[in-house]
């Protein structure tokens, strides 16, 4: 199932559609844009619990580690 979600998300960024991406691993269009986002959603959050452990230095100061507002909204910070 992996192989095929990944192959999903290399036919999208190739520019395919949904239906031809469906068309192309034997899916349906539903499965097939399914796929594409369960992929996208792992290597995003893989990708940010990678950000989460990485310091941030401005101005030669070190900082909070660089996380999107909303996850920082979401660990209890002030949200402006």
């Amino acid at each position: 199932m992996e192989l095929r979600r990944f192959k999903a998300l290399e036919l999208k960024v190739r520019g395919y559609s949904d239906r031809a991406i469906a068309k192309g691993i034997g899916v349906g269009v539903a499965t097939a844009h399914g796929d594409v986002n369960k992929v996208l959603e792992d290597l995003a959050r893989k990708h940010i619990e990678t950000a989460e452990d990485l310091p941030v230095s401005v101005e030669g100061r070190e900082t909070e580690p660089f996380l999107p507002r909303h996850v920082l909204v979401e660990k209890g910070s002030p949200s402006t």
